[in-house]
């Protein structure tokens, strides 16, 4: 069966946090499935850290960390261990206190037990209006693409050709930047997006998602005396 994609929560938070945890809208999650968790942090000056991360009872497995001056995006992922609900929490590392949390909760079905083939990860400074992350070859053509691109202005951030779009925050308040996550079926290894100003700093991270095992489209039963041989 082919992968399906929804995104599940994608909120800011603009309290200033230390040590107590930023939460997202409750998470139903669901045994077997993946889960994609982009969290971008920033502070007043230096770049933020995480100090703990929890949700569903979930292992949560770092793929990538992009950083620019004082703003940190992560990408993490699970496989949802049992079918549970609960809300994700991102605490901070008691040293550095945040200015700002936000995060995207995206869901995916019909993943490999092991779903994560590759990621990468690239960032842009200064004055530009687009962002590529670029990924290697894929290993399958049913396979699925995933980004996710956050910068530190809050105007619109736009997917690029093919892709489409999951979840995106849009609070139009101060430090309350944009968060995007999207998606394509099929393999592109240029993840890209557009955004509406050139004067923000913009950071992404991709990934490629690895399908399950593939419901054949038809079988063909040859009979023969030690029983049935199946051909796709």
């Amino acid at each position: 069966m082919a992968i399906t994609a929804t995104n599940l929560a994608a909120a800011h938070d603009t309290t200033n946090r230390t040590s107590t945890a930023y939460t997202t809208a409750s998470i139903s999650f669901v045994k077997g499935r993946t889960y994609m968790l982009t969290i971008r942090g920033r502070t007043a000056t230096i770049a933020p850290s995480i100090g703990t991360l929890t949700g569903g009872g979930n292992t949560w497995l770092l793929l990538e960390t992009v950083n620019l001056s004082n703003v940190t995006q992560w990408l993490y992922y699970c496989v949802a261990g049992v079918t549970t609900s609960g809300a994700i929490s991102i605490t901070p590392d008691g040293i550095t206190t945040w200015t700002q949390g936000g995060w995207i909760v995206d869901e995916f079905t019909n993943t490999a037990a092991s779903p994560i083939v590759q990621s990468d990860q690239n960032s842009n400074a200064d004055s530009h209006s687009e962002l590529t992350v670029t990924l290697a070859a894929f290993a399958g053509t049913n396979n699925v693409t995933y980004g996710a691109f956050s910068q530190n202005e809050d105007t619109a951030i736009t997917a690029g050709s093919g892709f489409a779009d999951l979840g995106a925050t849009s609070e139009a308040a101060e430090n309350a930047n944009r968060i995007k996550s999207i998606w394509r079926r099929g393999a592109d290894t240029t993840v890209d997006v557009t955004t509406a100003t050139t004067t923000a700093d913009v950071f992404g991270v991709a990934a490629e998602i690895a399908v399950g095992d593939v419901e054949p489209a038809a079988f063909f039963p040859i009979n023969a005396q030690r029983g049935n041989i199946w051909y796709r």
